[in-house]
């Protein structure tokens, strides 16, 4: 049961984590596109200015390339301000996948190590079993050979009785041939 809190705590870690990246990018991210939504609005408003002065002025006859600069450096400031802020949102979308990718990567050692402890455990009951197998052959095989050793001195005397008994077969042979002989 403990495994399975320990599990259950262990995605709940890992919920959290993403969940805490993803909301802190989400609110950076925001207040990033609030920002360029301004810019926009003022480059859009720069480039209205623009048109009108433009327009104005050469209704005048008086149009002059001065005043012109000053609103095309508003809205070159605000292209600027626009592209700096989307390199900033990439950024923090960058740093959330490397966050995540950690995450992701952690679990997965984790989940990895896990696995390593169950199979060095059955390794480990392998291990135990084949020591209780060969403990029993080794005892099968004292067992075996006991019999074995309490038979080698009927053996050495059945020799002895056999080697007996053909000594008498050959002297019995020697006179029974001597008598045909004789």
């Amino acid at each position: 049961m403990a495994g399975f809190f320990d599990k259950m705590k262990k995605g709940l870690n890992k919920g959290t984590a993403i969940v805490s990246a993803k909301s802190s990018t989400l609110i950076e991210t925001n207040k990033l596109k609030q920002e360029i939504s301004a810019a926009t609005r003022l480059k859009k408003e720069a480039i209205v200015e623009l048109g009108n002065a433009v327009y104005a002025a050469s209704q005048e006859g008086g149009f002059s390339m001065n005043m012109v600069q000053e609103v095309i450096g508003r809205i070159t400031e605000a292209e600027t301000q626009v592209s700096d802020l989307e390199a900033k949102i990439q950024d923090i979308q960058d740093e959330e996948k490397t966050k995540l990718d950690t995450i992701n990567a952690e679990a997965e050692a984790e989940k990895a190590r896990a696995e390593a402890e169950k199979a060095a455990a059955e390794a480990e009951k392998v291990a135990a079993a084949a020591a209780r197998a060969v403990a029993a052959a080794e005892k099968a095989a004292a067992a075996s050979v006991a019999p074995i050793v309490e038979a080698a001195p009927v053996a050495e005397v059945v020799e002895e009785v056999t080697s007996d008994v053909d000594d008498i077969v050959e002297e019995a042979a020697d006179a029974v041939s001597g008598e045909y002989n004789g």
